[in-house]
């Protein structure tokens, strides 16, 4: 949660941290040499998240679909069964949560990405489900995703990817309390 002074950090572990801007970065943006590791680290990840996502966020705009809304049609496209996945299912498994599933899913619906029904052996559960088209989006884009990412990464070496990803795999474990 960011205020107008603070930046206030909430983990897992019921800790709140309140760190005043200032304290942070330099006018020009930069990290101050005075400021911990953690500190420099912290904002060095957030602005590598802004400049990254911001790219990958104009590639699909471009295509006509949010990051949130192609993590879901990714989700139902490893739907081996072709029965269709319950909400909940979805939501334990997206990159980014989202506070409304049922919306998310109205409006890939509405774009005929999608189609919900019951599930025929428990007519309280709502089953989402890959449309044609859906389908043939995700296998449109993936190639062209995958070379965006290479784009976006094309300075670092594989040893060097490797290296952050387990990094940043790492710093997620410690937060989140897993071992994974």
């Amino acid at each position: 949660m960011f205020v107008d002074t603070n930046i206030v950090c909430h983990n897992t572990k019921g800790c709140v941290t309140s760190v005043p801007k200032p304290l942070l970065a330099d006018p020009d943006g930069s990290p101050r040499r005075s400021e911990s590791a953690p500190a420099r680290a912290y904002l060095a990840l957030v602005r590598a998240f802004e400049a990254l996502s911001a790219d990958i966020s104009q590639f699909f705009h471009d295509r006509g679909v949010t990051p949130q809304q192609f993590n879901v049609l990714r989700i139902l496209a490893d739907d081996a069964e072709g029965a269709g996945l319950r909400c909940s299912s979805i939501s334990e498994r997206l990159i980014n949560r989202v506070p409304d599933i049922t919306r998310l899913l109205d409006r890939l619906e509405r774009s005929g990405l999608v189609e919900r029904h019951r599930d025929p052996n428990d007519r309280r559960v709502v089953r989402a489900a890959l449309t044609s088209e859906g389908h043939a989006l995700v296998e449109r884009m993936e190639a062209p995703l995958d070379e965006a990412f290479h784009a976006l990464f094309d300075h670092l070496d594989e040893d060097e990817l490797d290296q952050l990803t387990q990094l940043l795999k790492k710093a997620r474990r410690a937060e989140e309390g897993t071992e994974e």
